[in-house]
């Protein structure tokens, strides 16, 4: 029994039969479509054989009546006779066997039409070997449409797998640029598995492939047995098959280079996609890198500066011991002079060093005042390099974020519009499909090539989604790494943010320390020169005392010696031994010395 078919199937543009579905093709419409009349048993040889070995053999008045009753071959010009009118009427008065052959309904061989007895139809031998030749040619051609048939297969075949190789070509390539930019060992676990996956999907694709390739060989085995007893249907229907066939592959060539196009147009957009990851990757390794450089650079010009500041310390430090040496000799050298000199050196000396504490306290607030304004220099600098790195941060990720909505939103219309266009085609195919089934039946082998498109055409549409979400997979596993990337620089960033703020914080710790000790060392200058000045005023006051305890004492002894003299002189002795001792005794010599 001929079952009806239950999917979808391709529209056929065979001409609508006038006649019903369960209506009987008649002996006329034969007659009128070949041009033949029968009226025995089976046309094959095998039934020929076994009704003549059933039968007697005739005798020479059946002959003649045989060869008279013989179908004549007709132009197609007079289809309607009235000798056909007269049989068929005669046919139907008797009540004989003489039936109209039916169409057959099955793959099964139908039933010969029985023949009046009274007038029995014959094939000549001539004729039988014309059907025979016309079968066999159907047949070779039946078998070169076979060929083609399993040639196209083999291209297709052969199509599909060059997409598989360079879809598995382009996996690799893109799981290859996933290792290099992600350098991880969850990448490197998540190309493994999409390997795998993949490796297990084309062994799945290559079994069920070989599956459909040995059902589609049985069919074809089938299809040949029931080729046989189809011969007169298949002569007609073969044009509009080829013709069918045709159309199915080019619209399979127009669906595959349309995917193409798209399989190639994504890969640009990836491509694209990619260039602009590894530009903008590269663009953050040399702002990182002159970021690290120019912070190499201030901590040595911040070192060198410490430095230079130290030995100018230690410099004016030694300067100033020599200084204070050198007046301290100076002092000594002084206290050698004369009491004007030395009161006048004094006076000098307190000039000096009032006017040297008013130039090292101007010194010590210019260099403070020069420490404060490189410091705020540096602040203003580091803020507006922080604020700029920001901005440039957020117009990337704006950027991002921008390329990443446009990307999604040409991918929702592009999946909107293939999605209406398959909706579209699926309700015409249907529409069309319930047309044709309502307007005319077709043979099983027809239905089953139909079948056959249908398979192909929806494991085309099934492959298009499985690649669909592959890109799509591919793309979430992409922004995923470039969100990955960016979260990673902004850590990075942050940290470094942070070791230059530690950094910063160590170097106003050691400046505020260096401030500290040069003020500690200012503060014990000061008290030491207050110490030392303290000192110098008790010893030149002591001094002082002692000089002047002195002078009075020789001013008292010259008078007394005067006085002795003014004496002597009266008596008329002079004593200037005496004098000698007693001044290189007292205590002028010592002072003079």
């Amino acid at each position: 029994m001929q079952r009806r078919q239950s999917t979808p199937v391709l529209p056929s543009e065979l001409p609508i039969s006038p006649v019903g579905l369960e209506e009987e093709i008649t002996d006329d419409d034969i007659y009128n479509a070949f041009g033949i009349e029968f009226g025995f048993e089976g046309l094959e040889a095998d039934d020929a054989k076994s009704s003549k070995s059933k039968k007697k053999k005739p005798s020479s008045k059946k002959k003649a009546k045989q060869r008279a009753s013989e179908p004549v071959i007709k132009s197609l010009k007079s289809p309607k006779t009235p000798k056909k009118a007269s049989i068929k009427k005669e046919g139907s008065k008797k009540g004989s066997d003489l039936k109209v052959p039916k169409t057959p309904k099955s793959p099964k061989t139908p039933k010969t039409p029985k023949t009046p007895k009274t007038q029995r139809a014959r094939i000549s031998m001539a004729e039988f070997e014309a059907l025979t030749l016309s079968a066999k040619a159907n047949q070779e051609e039946l078998a070169k449409l076979k060929a083609e048939e399993v040639a196209a297969a083999a291209k297709l075949k052969e199509q599909e797998e060059a997409r598989r190789k360079a879809e598995e070509e382009a996996a690799a390539i893109k799981l290859q640029l996933q290792e290099e930019e992600a350098k991880r060992q969850a990448a490197e676990e998540e190309r493994l598995r999409a390997d795998e996956e993949a490796k297990q999907k084309a062994e799945d694709a290559e079994r069920l492939r070989a599956e459909e390739e040995a059902k589609r060989n049985a069919e074809l085995e089938a299809e040949r047995e029931r080729l046989k007893e189809q011969q007169e249907l298949l002569v007609q229907e073969k044009a509009e098959l080829a013709r069918l066939r045709q159309a199915e592959q080019n619209r399979l060539e127009k669906e595959r280079a349309e995917l193409q196009r798209q399989r190639e147009e994504e890969e640009k957009r990836l491509a694209q996609e990619r260039a602009d990851l590894e530009r903008r990757r590269k663009e953050e390794e040399e702002q990182l890198k002159r970021d690290k450089e120019d912070q190499a650079r201030q901590l040595r010009e911040d070192k060198d500066i410490i430095k230079a500041e130290k030995e100018a310390e230690k410099a004016r430090l030694m300067n100033e011991k020599l200084e204070k040496q050198r007046l301290a000799q100076e002092e000594k050298a002084r206290q050698k002079s004369e009491k004007q000199e030395r009161e006048r050196l004094l006076k000098e000396e307190k000039a000096r060093i009032k006017a040297e504490k008013d130039a090292e306290k101007a010194r010590i607030k210019a260099e403070k005042e020069i420490e404060k304004a490189r410091i705020k220099a540096e602040k203003e600098a580091e803020k507006a390099r922080i604020k700029a790195e920001k901005e440039e941060r957020e117009r990337i990720a704006k950027e991002e974020k921008e390329a990443e909505k446009q990307r999604k939103l040409e991918e929702s219309e592009r999946k909107t519009a293939e999605e209406a266009r398959i909706a579209a085609e699926q309700a015409r195919i249907k529409a069309e499909e319930q047309e044709r089934l309502q307007a005319s039946t077709e043979t099983k082998q027809f239905k089953e090539e139909r079948e056959r498109f249908e398979r192909e055409r929806k494991d085309f549409e099934r492959q298009k989604r499985e690649e669909e979400v592959r890109l799509k997979r591919e793309a979430e596993i992409l922004a995923a790494d470039s969100e990955a990337h960016a979260a990673r620089l902004r850590e990075e960033e942050a940290q470094r943010l942070a070791e230059l703020e530690e950094e910063k914080k160590r170097l106003e710790q050691e400046r505020l320390a260096q401030l500290r000790k040069e003020e500690e060392l200012a503060e014990r200058e000061r008290k030491e020169q207050e110490r030392t000045a303290e000192t110098e005023a008790e010893e030149r006051a002591r001094r002082k005392r002692e000089s002047w305890m002195r002078k009075q004492e020789s001013r008292k002894k010259l008078e007394d010696e005067a006085e002795a003299n003014h004496k002597n002189k009266a008596d008329g002795r002079v004593s200037i031994k005496k004098n000698d001792r007693q001044f290189a005794s007292s205590g002028w010599n010592k002072v003079v010395r």
